[in-house]
């Protein structure tokens, strides 16, 4: 659990956060700053999409990352360029993405892909996400735990959506230190 610049983990444990002014960046630097990645989970694709295009300059000035004219042209969504396949390859560039069902399956599969290649180091996502893809990180952020729905308006997610979204720290054999906070 994250709260006023400390980690606090389940055995009492606590590691500090270096201040930031974003403090949701600073969990973000100080993961990727410690050579690991991160995972952060919202509610909405559009704040998947703005969180991410939000830290993209900062995190270039951290990785000073780039990628292929192939691998912009399959983000930007191949022949059929769209607005949301442009702003994910401007993302990715900077070495963050989102991840949405929105996006087109060659899109998902290569923002997994440059995570699992440890290209991209942050990825803002939706819940889908955590169930089914083997997507593990040093630090999982749950920025949002309700969501909206047409016939309900804001409800909690459950219990074991948040579970697996928390699942995707520190995967045996991928990642040696990771926690969900």
């Amino acid at each position: 659990m994250y709260f006023n610049g400390e980690i606090v983990f389940d055995d009492a444990s606590s590691v500090q956060v270096p201040p930031e002014k974003d403090e949701m960046w600073g969990l973000i630097k100080q993961t990727v700053q410690e050579g690991g990645q991160a995972m952060v989970f919202v509610n909405s694709r559009r704040s998947a999409e703005s969180l991410a295009s939000k830290y993209a300059k900062r995190m270039l000035a951290l990785t000073g990352s780039s990628i292929t004219k192939a691998e912009r042209t399959v983000l930007e969504g191949g022949a059929e360029t769209t607005a949301v396949g442009t702003k994910l390859a401007e993302c990715v560039s900077c070495g963050i993405a989102f991840h949405h069902a929105g996006l087109a399956y060659g899109q998902r599969r290569a923002v997994e892909d440059g995570f699992r290649g440890r290209r991209i180091k942050c990825i803002v996502a939706t819940p889908t996400l955590a169930a089914g893809i083997n997507l593990p990180a040093r630090r999982v952020i749950v920025r949002d735990t309700s969501r909206f729905e047409a016939n309900a308006g804001s409800v909690l997610i459950p219990v074991m959506e948040i579970k697996q979204m928390c699942g995707r720290a520190g995967r045996p054999g991928y990642d040696p230190g990771g926690r969900p906070c």
